[in-house]
């Protein structure tokens, strides 16, 4: 039986061999292993089902450079990256593309923040031009979010970099995102271990992040304690979006920073970062990253030729 399926794995190898590698026509393979040309088409079919074959369609990626120099300039931005999208290629080209930028953003950083999101673990998944050399500090410098039900939460993300070919180091800040007591707050940044590790975060020369819609508020013990994150005067449906755990409106103004709830480096501090990286790719955030932009919250941004016109349709 396992030497029928071993001659019949090799046949396949073959005539897949025989069809991408060395072009040989369909007729010229069945009239070669005396096999009919149905026959070869459904081989040549089963090898890529099996895994045999892998096809790989690469596009360069294509840039919109007119909207990334009219955003530029309209929210005095260092780098912008504009990617035209139409399809899961495109999509998957984006995601190469934004892990090309920040392996270079990588490689010239000493402490580097990072959040959580599908996103930036896809992102991550496809470094493959690190310095593994250069000593780079992690840091988590906000609580966790506590939806564990994600694919991508801030531990699995750090894990996910602690498996990469580099000289790295790994801070965890154990700690929820919100914490609503101000003293349990305030009293838990001072802990030995809290507090060693916001104090690497303060010394952070890069951040990396993604922007989060309202909804992601969600959860629990969120949704049942809204009124603290937002402040008593603020309804959900006037928050655009959410960075650095704080909630803000399409305006970019914060909506809650006096009675701030998110534990971690203050905004301020966040706020002297010199390059903080946004990478945003779904529609759906579209109002989240013109709040962003308007209140000057990140440095650079990756987003899509869609998410850009929304923007300049709204200057």
């Amino acid at each position: 039986m396992h030497n029928d399926q071993d001659q019949e794995r090799k046949l396949l190898i073959n005539v897949a061999q025989d069809y991408y590698l060395s072009h040989l026509s369909i007729k010229e393979i069945a009239d070669k292993y005396k096999i009919s040309r149905y026959h070869i088409n459904k081989y040549l079919t089963q090898a890529v089902d099996t895994g045999i074959v892998e096809i790989k369609i690469s596009r360069k990626v294509q840039r919109n450079f007119a909207y990334e120099q009219e955003i530029k300039k309209q929210f005095n931005l260092k780098n912008v990256y504009v990617i035209k999208e139409n399809n899961e290629i495109d999509h998957h080209n984006l995601f190469k593309f934004t892990a090309e930028q920040l392996q270079r953003a990588l490689n010239d950083a000493n402490v580097v923040g990072v959040t959580w999101g599908a996103t930036l673990m896809q992102i991550i998944n496809l470094f493959t031009n690190l310095n593994t050399k250069k000593q780079i500090k992690f840091v988590q410098f906000l609580g966790n979010d506590l939806n564990y039900s994600k694919k991508a939460n801030i531990s699995q993300v750090i894990t996910k970099l602690s498996s990469l070919p580099i000289n790295g180091s790994f801070s965890f800040l154990n700690a929820p995102l919100y914490i609503f007591n101000n003293l349990t707050k305030t009293l838990l940044s001072r802990e030995a271990s809290m507090a060693e590790v916001l104090s690497q975060a303060s010394q952070m020369d890069l951040l990396i992040a993604s922007i989060a819609r309202p909804k992601a508020l969600n959860i629990n013990p969120w949704k049942d304690n809204l009124s603290s994150i937002l402040g008593e005067d603020t309804d959900i449906e006037a928050v655009a979006g959410l960075s650095f755990g704080r909630p803000y409106d399409v305006n970019g103004n914060f909506v809650n920073l006096k009675n701030d709830k998110a534990f971690g480096l203050t905004i301020n501090e966040i706020m002297s970062i010199p390059k903080r990286i946004c990478i945003v790719v779904k529609e759906s955030k579209n109002k989240a990253v013109l709040g962003a932009m308007r209140g000057g919250m990140y440095t650079d941004y990756l987003i899509t030729d869609k998410i850009a016109k929304y923007i300049l349709d709204r200057i």
